[in-house]
């Protein structure tokens, strides 16, 4: 069996689990050293701030939580497709649609939300982009694969990040080269986060990259612009931590 027919059948087993409302059919889904992290709220796009409601596999624990899903909840529609994300030319990530839930009361629950992969960067050369963002920066290499033509697919992410990538996307044509270190106008385009500012702030510094101000304190963090190789302005971002009463500290 192919992998894209196990990944299917794998998805068709869960759906109809789902269907069945079979919390046991669930479970034998998953490996013991599972763990699911899960968005706190509706407004919660960065993985960072994910919590773990579920914990490490418990397999009767997991059980009993959806038992009581199904117990209290009805299903408003699982209808599946099972797609392959374009995160390259030879390989990708396959997901399929989720689940809706509602309250017997009516009032209907969220499905998983979904979520960029890939944002382009458009760069004048590859290597020249690919040792800016892997030396200055940090981050990691993802992806590099030949298109033909001299074409590359060259993804680089923050270490250790688990959101969206950075797809380094070389100009091919005038208008192209144009929009290189301008993609935004002159705004603030790109956001990286670092649970650790004056560590991040002070590593990044001593490889090179420009900071246009010092660090400064806002209602939703600390932060400070700085300009890339081409001159996108990023801001680094430590954001404020959520209290567990919901006040920031």
């Amino acid at each position: 069996m192919t992998p894209e027919r196990e990944l299917q059948a794998t998805v068709d087993r869960e759906t109809a689990a789902w269907d069945r409302q079979d919390a046991e059919g669930l479970v034998d889904l998953f490996h013991p050293d599972m763990v699911w992290p899960w968005p706190p709220d509706g407004n919660a796009h960065d993985p960072v701030t994910w919590v773990f409601p579920q914990g490490r596999f418990d397999r009767a624990r997991w059980k009993a939580g959806w038992e009581e899903l199904f117990r209290t909840h009805e299903l408003v529609h699982n209808v599946r497709r099972t797609v392959r994300t374009p995160a390259s030319a030879a390989a990708g990530c396959w997901s399929s649609t989720p689940d809706c839930w509602s309250t017997h009361d009516g009032s209907e629950v969220a499905a998983m939300p979904e979520a960029i992969a890939c944002v382009t960067l458009v760069v004048r050369d590859y290597d020249e982009a690919l040792r800016y963002f892997t030396d200055s920066l940090g981050f990691r290499l993802v992806e590099d694969t030949p298109l033909g033509e001299g074409k590359r697919w060259v993804v680089v992410a923050p270490a250790g990040a688990v959101g969206a990538a950075l797809l380094l996307a070389r100009a091919a044509t005038p208008e192209q080269e144009r929009a290189i270190g301008h993609q935004t106008g002159g705004r603030v385009g790109f956001f990286l986060h670092t649970h650790d500012f004056a560590r991040a702030f002070e590593a990044m510094r001593a490889r090179g990259v420009q900071f246009s101000e010092d660090p400064r304190h806002e209602a939703y963090g600390t932060v400070a612009v700085f300009a890339d190789l081409y001159g996108n302005l990023w801001d680094l971002v430590e954001p404020k931590r959520e209290a567990a009463g919901g006040a920031a500290r």
